[in-house]
């Protein structure tokens, strides 16, 4: 039965007292709920409802034993429509009705018939207020394929999904044709299917209380009719909330129950119909500027690439000599160690533009950055966060580029101090190479701990010098939506200064000690390339 409160469920009413069901004399008409006494084993239960999203009081039931019954005057007159399903047999389950959002009088349904050991597909279409209906099987696979859930996207008209006893599928073109949807899925049986509308998800709830989450239905909804035939293309991306990171858990290995969330950030997406073609996205601001580059090589079909929202990493700086007194590091291929990691920050709430290159052509489109709605920091308090950072970052790569500079100079140095030393005729040289190599270490070193071997606990046993303290304030600053503090802000001020008097004394070095020793070289003789060798 059919009951309906106007209090927050203090009381209800029935309102199915001519609600057709197999058994009459299971109908009870009283003022409260029918207990249910585990009647699913006694059928005529209602084991599906739908309001109608276009008209209130337009309401769908279906029941354990193939009953299908409409109203649209909210419950005070029913009409069974069961005997106008003309390919259905008797005494099926209605395990879902979907009322559509696109046309009043047009609703979705399947039927199970296992239990009367009929396993085929049974799913119906109507567009009349269940006048007439339509049967909507084209492309289920034969075999244990009865059909458990049925459900109508809320974005495009005609995309439809279908949960079977073993599958997951599809429909473009409003059932008329099925194809399998499954990529990762289990062959389950698929219970229910929901799209959380607000991130445009697809749910899908399948036996034994599994849970499946396809993250952003955006490409599948967007994607191009003619899809094969089309070269390439850049779906419109979602809107995406910039979220701080708030509390954890305190729980370190997964369990059973574990679910996992989806990259941090937004997900842009793109088709191509070949796997040779390069692809290159670009993310820029309002005023043109590149924020984030992606690369790939993408594989035909719809590609999906994760957006952190974090703006490009600071350049990279290599070392190129080893670290002071561990001499034991080896240096990788290219005569190289890593310096650690790169400085990004968050961009702040706003439009973007998202460019991709491909196959000759270009594609634009834009995506909205929200701000997080647990935050209490204002938009003042963002974009002083944001011009902090920004500010950081230059430093990051003004210092990345002087460390960059002195390794290389370094390396060279302790190349040619090395070849020099093959003839004593060059000590004088040599002990000049040394003493420009202290110069240029007492340089960097305000810049870099040169002492980390990029092992162990280094950060523990040697304190971080300018880089270092840089990132850490600005780490401070970019924990969550607020303006920079007073201290942070003198802090910053006090390593801007060492950064200057850095930048002045690399200045010094390289007009006065460097220029020095290039001169000496050349009055030597001595030639980018040094010969030790004569005929």
């Amino acid at each position: 039965m059919v009951h309906k409160t106007t209090n927050g469920g203090q009381s209800w009413q029935v309102v199915s007292p001519d609600l057709t069901l197999n058994d009459k004399k299971q109908q009870q008409q009283s003022g409260g709920l029918t207990p249910d006494n585990i009647g699913v084993e006694y059928a005529n239960v209602i084991s599906s409802f739908e309001e109608s999203p276009m008209k209130q009081g337009l309401l769908w039931t279906g029941s354990s034993d193939g009953q299908i019954n409409i109203t649209q005057d909210g419950g005070k007159t029913w009409t069974n429509v069961s005997k106008n399903l003309l390919e259905m047999p008797a005494q099926g389950a209605v395990r879902n009705i979907e009322a559509s959002r696109y046309a009043e009088g047009k609703a979705f349904l399947v039927v199970d018939f296992h239990e009367q050991g009929n396993f085929q597909p049974y799913a119906y279409r109507t567009t009349d207020y269940g006048k007439t209906w339509k049967k909507i099987v084209k492309g289920i696979e034969p075999g244990i394929s009865y059909c458990r859930s049925i459900k109508e996207d809320p974005i495009r008209k005609g995309l439809l999904y279908l949960g079977t006893e073993t599958s997951l599928y599809i429909s473009f073109d409003d059932g008329e044709t099925w194809q399998v949807f499954m990529n990762n899925l289990p062959h389950t049986p698929y219970y229910w299917i929901e799209v959380q509308e607000h991130f445009n998800d697809l749910v899908i709830g399948t036996y034994g209380r599994g849970a499946w989450i396809l993250d952003d239905l955006t490409p599948i909804q967007q994607l191009p009719v003619n899809a094969a035939d089309t070269k390439a293309a850049l779906f419109n991306p979602k809107e995406v909330y910039r979220f701080q990171t708030r509390t954890g858990t305190l729980q370190g290995l997964p369990e059973p129950s574990w679910g996992f969330d989806p990259p941090y950030g937004a997900s842009l997406n793109y088709w191509t119909n070949s796997n040779k073609d390069s692809v290159k996205i670009y993310i820029t601001n309002t005023a043109g500027d590149t924020l984030r580059t992606f690369k790939q090589k993408g594989k035909t079909g719809i590609n999906r690439v994760w957006w952190d929202l974090q703006t490009k990493p600071t350049k990279e700086i290599s070392f190129r000599t080893k670290p002071t007194g561990a001499d034991w590091v080896a240096l990788d291929k290219d005569r190289k160690r890593s310096a650690g990691g790169n400085f990004t920050y968050l961009v702040p709430p706003g439009k973007y533009n998202v460019i991709m290159a491909s196959a000759g052509q270009k594609f634009t489109s834009t995506i909205n950055v929200l701000k997080d709605p647990h935050s209490d920091g204002t938009a003042d308090d963002i974009k002083a966060q944001t011009d902090f950072l920004a500010n950081a970052y230059k430093d990051f790569n003004t210092m990345a580029d002087m460390v960059n500079e002195l390794e290389w100079i370094r390396r060279q140095v302790n190349d040619l101090r090395d070849v020099l030393k093959t003839k004593s005729a060059n000590k004088k040289l040599v002990a000049a190479a040394g003493k420009l190599d202290s110069a240029l270490v007492k340089v960097e070193s305000r810049l870099v701990q040169l002492k980390f071997t990029g092992t162990g606990q280094d950060d523990v046993r040697y304190p971080a010098m300018l880089l270092g303290k840089m990132g850490y304030v600005a780490g401070a600053v970019g924990t969550a939506d607020f303006a920079p503090a007073d201290q942070h802000k003198e802090v910053y001020a006090m390593l801007k200064g060492q950064l200057m008097q850095a930048q002045n004394e690399m200045d010094a070095l390289f007009k006065g000690d460097l220029t020095v020793f290039m001169k000496q070289l050349d009055d030597s003789g001595i030639k980018p390339i040094v010969l030790t060798w004569k005929k």
